[in-house]
């Protein structure tokens, strides 16, 4: 206080302690005679002497200036706004909104898929789950340093779907997903705390926590699902969760009650139908391709069968069957 009130002498100035770590400052400049002010140099000038004479660690976050006190409000959120982004640890110390994101996050962020995620978590896979980390947030990185508030909030969008994906049993509230994440103060810590919560969830289901039976037939599952696109072979499924391909067959069909070729199928066919829904102009020779079929032919006799209707129809009718 004593520092930035020498630097503020010709001009006035009010201080607010808003927590026991953070001195907020209001300049006015409003009167007829008043000098400008050079807000980030007023900044560097104080950080300078604050290092000189201290071992504090100081950061700068630099609002908007406004008409009237009435924009106080708004300045402040600003502050901390641009405060936020030492989040990414660089070696910058003093924030103004030159630093702030405005580029919005391409809309295929919303739209991961997590099956294979999934199967390595029910297969208690370490290293494919660090590679996921590794991937995951390079795909969060749309720009070198997007808003902190978008990688925090996409971290409790993953954990929330991985504990309903799980169905632990257990209802988690609001805060105890989202306040370890919000208390984690730079980017590194994030990634660190994702990679311990996932393995942590990989740990829970290879010691049994859902049993040895659904770990095998989620791994399976989590397997098909992320491989839509191609041709599913047991021997593949099989070889992914270690069993031979003739004991994975009877396991699978004794513990789900359908056979394994009847199953994928089923799955592809509701992959099929979810995308004419969600996409009613997608050529129907796509959605063939989309769920494994190279062969249109066999795509339409097989979503016939499993539907009652040709798939032109039920694109037709927006996905619904007459």
């Amino acid at each position: 206080m004593d520092i930035v009130s020498e630097e503020l002498q010709r001009t006035r100035y009010e201080f607010l302690i808003s927590s026991s770590s953070e001195l907020l400052t209001i300049i006015h400049t409003m009167q007829p005679g008043d000098l400008p002010v050079n807000y980030r140099f007023l900044a560097v000038r104080c950080l300078k002497r604050v290092n000189r004479d201290s071992t504090m660690d100081l950061t700068i976050g630099i609002g908007k200036e406004g008409a009237s006190l009435t924009d106080c409000s708004n300045s402040y959120k600003t502050a901390l706004m641009c405060l936020s982004y030492s989040f990414y640890e660089t070696d910058h110390k003093i924030f103004d909104e030159s630093i702030l994101c405005t580029a919005p996050p391409p809309a295929a962020a919303n739209q991961m898929d997590y099956n294979n995620l999934m199967y390595s978590i029910a297969m208690n896979r370490t290293e494919q789950i660090r590679e996921f980390c590794r991937e995951y947030f390079s795909q969060l990185l749309y720009v070198p340093m997007p808003p902190p508030n978008y990688i925090r909030g996409m971290c409790i969008y993953l954990i929330t779907d991985i504990q309903k994906e799980l169905g632990s049993g257990k209802e988690f509230s609001q805060a105890e997903v989202i306040l370890p994440i919000n208390t984690i103060r730079t980017f590194e810590e994030l990634k660190a705390y994702m990679e311990d919560f996932l393995e942590a969830c990989a740990g829970k289901q290879g010691s049994g926590g859902n049993g040895p039976k659904n770990q095998i037939i989620q791994a399976a599952e989590y397997y098909i699902k992320s491989h839509m696109g191609e041709k599913i072979l047991a021997k593949e499924v099989a070889r992914h969760v270690n069993l031979s391909d003739v004991y994975f067959t009877s396991y699978f069909k004794l513990k789900t009650g359908i056979n394994f070729r009847d199953y994928v199928i089923r799955i592809k066919m509701d992959h099929a139908k979810g995308l004419m829904e969600r996409m009613p102009d997608m050529p129907v020779a796509e959605v063939a391709a989309a769920t494994g079929y190279d062969d249109y032919r066999s795509f339409y006799r097989v979503f016939k069968q499993n539907t009652g209707v040709s798939p032109s129809d039920y694109n037709r009718n927006s996905g619904k069957t007459p």
